[in-house]
């Protein structure tokens, strides 16, 4: 005899569809309302305007002015506090596997994004402070990387800038092969990281900095996603729906991106580029472990790292190095 469902379960099942409808149109009439306030406001545009170009930096002056403007306006927010350089270089910055990206306009950086992957020597930059969620993602056997750097030009704040750099970080991370983006951000960015960028929560707000208040919220997003992501939030977006063709069908920066990551992995390990970043104020070698050290050895190589830091310092190099 075959199964009817009793009037109670049809009347339930009913609910609970109509439910979900009410759900569904509430969430698309949100996103359509915060996106177009985007748009308005200049931050959702489908092609870049032509003064601006953006860019991976790899030559000394373009990585030095991308860490300048980060310094310049962590600063001026309070999250750090002034270096000499008057760049912001961590561990991270010296990485040849660090991918920064850049909008110039007339030849000036007016836009910075980073993404450094994961390492066993190094971790992340917010292992610190969300490392609990972190190892959540590698206890699952995650490839993550952390999506950082984030500093736009006051002048370039409502434009198109953080989108552009946006796209370019994306690809970079599904031509690597990251499972997961992570990034802290500040409550006040997060409707355009999870309507825009589609990320998700990974960690609640807590304080960033270690000399004053800089609350962030941890986001993550599942490269492995992106595709189905954008396709599931242009279905609530509609007759506006813009955000697959942008991330993934028509985007420039997925052609190309292996061939360039490794000429620029290659370039960065120039003993010039390195000294012009990180050899002339000291204050890198001074603030890393020599753990940290070892690792930076590993990976430019012992004679381009006694070139850079003196030979006295190469010293510190382990006997083995891991291959990369």
């Amino acid at each position: 005899m075959p199964y009817v469902k009793s009037s109670a379960k049809l009347d339930n099942d009913l609910s609970k569809n109509v439910a979900r409808l009410e759900r569904d149109r509430v969430e698309a009439m949100r996103m359509r309302r915060r996106v177009s306030l985007f748009k308005r406001v200049g931050m959702v545009a489908r092609e870049a305007p032509d003064n601006i170009k953006i860019q991976r930096a790899v030559k000394a002056e373009d990585l030095k002015a991308a860490y300048k403007l980060v310094h310049d306006v962590f600063v001026f927010q309070k999250y750090i506090v002034p270096q000499a350089s008057g760049m912001r270089i961590r561990i991270y910055e010296a990485l040849p596997e660090m991918a920064t990206f850049v909008a110039k306009v007339d030849g000036h950086v007016v836009g910075v994004m980073s993404l450094v992957p994961d390492s066993q020597e190094l971790g992340l930059p917010s292992d610190r402070v969300f490392g609990k969620e972190l190892n959540k993602l590698r206890q699952a056997g995650r490839k993550v990387g952390e999506v950082t750097n984030l500093a736009v030009s006051e002048e370039y704040c409502k434009s198109s800038v953080l989108l552009e750099l946006s796209r370019c970080v994306c690809a970079h991370a599904m031509n690597i092969g990251l499972d997961d983006m992570f990034t802290a951000i500040s409550p006040g960015h997060s409707g355009f990281f999870e309507m825009i960028l589609q990320f998700e929560p990974w960690g609640v707000a807590r304080n960033y900095s270690t000399t004053g208040v800089d609350m962030v919220e941890g986001k993550r997003l599942d490269v492995n996603t992106i595709a189905d992501s954008a396709k599931a939030a242009d279905k609530l977006l509609g007759e506006h729906a813009f955000l697959y063709d942008w991330f993934v069908a028509n985007n420039p920066q997925i052609h190309g991106a292996a061939e360039a990551h490794t000429w620029a992995e290659r370039a960065f390990k120039h003993v010039d580029v390195l000294k012009q970043l990180v050899g002339s104020s000291g204050e890198l070698f001074r603030n890393c472990t020599p753990k940290q050290l070892q690792a930076l050895q590993c990976r430019w190589g012992a004679a381009v790292y006694a070139k850079v830091f003196g030979p006295s310092e190469a010293k510190t190099a382990p006997a083995v190095c891991n291959n990369r």
